[in-house]
């Protein structure tokens, strides 16, 4: 008895059995391939035992797809059979949905569906306040990737090396760099500041001196303040002289 979808060859057919270390020969019909070979072309099968064993053929039903962004891996066939699987790549900066690049044929079509989709990046091409050491040539990273940032020496806040990774919603921990609070210099009522020509700010816990003005006869002496998160300490004044009509 023939299985479904094979068809044996003139010679073959009409044998009543085949002797032991023999073999049949036969074809799968259109539509139809064997299991070992995945095509419908002739195939031979050694028969080693004193009752014929036809193999069973798999209808043809999932035809490689011109896959956009990737291609789907094949030999010299053009079809796959039910139950065969391979698998599939894509383009650069593209990468299987789902991570799966895997596929099965199934009576429905493959599955999963082989899909090409944008690969999820990070970007490394600016930090406000601070930089990425990467190289220079890279400005984005994939997912599970990490790089190291730094804050500017001007920032007195998470100013030392840092680890992020790349995740698929961005970097984590977020790389961030938090401005140093400064203290100005540059104005001082009816006084002035002691600092050098182009400093204009202090940060935390920096020290200066100021002096009032010569016509003012009190706070006019040299006095020394310090830089806090809520301004100088104690705050810098110079009050002017009250003088009689």
């Amino acid at each position: 008895m023939q299985s479904r979808g094979i068809e044996l060859s003139e010679k073959s057919k009409g044998k009543q059995y085949i002797p032991h270390g023999d073999f049949v020969e036969f074809k799968c019909k259109v539509g139809y391939a064997h299991p070992a070979v995945w095509s419908a072309s002739d195939c031979t099968v050694r028969c080693y035992s004193s009752n014929v064993s036809y193999p069973q053929s798999y209808k043809e039903i999932c035809p490689v797809l011109d896959l956009e962004n990737g291609r789907i891996y094949y030999s010299y066939w053009r079809k796959f059979r039910e139950g065969a699987t391979t698998s599939y790549s894509c383009k650069r900066d593209y990468s299987p949905e789902n991570e799966q690049d895997r596929i099965t044929c199934t009576k429905n079509g493959w599955s999963p569906t082989p899909r090409c989709i944008p690969e999820t990046t990070c970007h490394a091409d600016h930090l406000e306040n601070g930089r990425f050491h990467r190289n220079y040539w890279r400005t984005s990273y994939k997912i599970n990737e990490r790089i190291t940032y730094s804050c500017n020496s001007e920032n007195d806040r998470e100013n030392q090396q840092r680890t992020v990774t790349c995740t698929k919603n961005g970097w984590w921990p977020t790389p961030r760099c938090i401005p140093g609070i400064t203290c100005p210099v540059d104005n001082l009522a009816n006084g002035r500041f002691h600092s050098s020509y182009w400093k204009t700010s202090y940060k935390i816990n920096d020290r200066i001196t100021y002096s009032c003005n010569s016509e003012n006869n009190r706070e006019n002496q040299q006095r020394t303040v310090t830089c806090t998160k809520n301004g100088w300490w104690p705050t810098p004044r110079c009050i002017p002289d009250r003088t009689s009509d």
